[in-house]
């Protein structure tokens, strides 16, 4: 029974997650992670981008487009290696803009490079 449960659970997730994405927007990131690279990484607003850091952990970057602010993302950076993920800090960038440094260990800095129009 608790199988079924959980298996109806995620299905729930998915069609909202499809739901969602259907009118969310594309938007692209670049996260400049502490051994000097620089992933861009796209992702549908609201949706999980993550990183990978070998040794440290798995980190994922949720952005969403500030409302009023089409050309703003506030970006929360999550702790992706717990279950469930835990929320380490939320920052705010915008497109033309410099990267805005993470306070996580490790830092990140997230820059805003793409946001789709509406």
């Amino acid at each position: 029974m608790k199988r079924i449960a959980v298996s109806l659970l995620f299905v729930a997730l998915a069609v909202e997650l499809a739901i969602a994405q259907s009118s969310a927007r594309r938007v692209r990131i670049e996260i400049s992670v502490p051994n000097g690279g620089h992933p861009e990484i796209e992702v549908y607003e609201g949706g999980t981008a993550s990183v990978e850091i070998p040794n440290v952990g798995k980190f994922g970057f949720v952005p969403t487009v500030k409302a009023g602010d089409d050309k703003t993302l506030i970006v929360d950076v999550q702790d992706l290696s717990r279950t469930p993920p835990k929320k380490l800090d939320t920052v705010e960038t915008s497109l033309r803009g410099p990267a805005v440094p993470t306070k996580t260990t490790p830092q990140f800095a997230v820059r805003a490079l793409y946001i789709e129009s509406k």
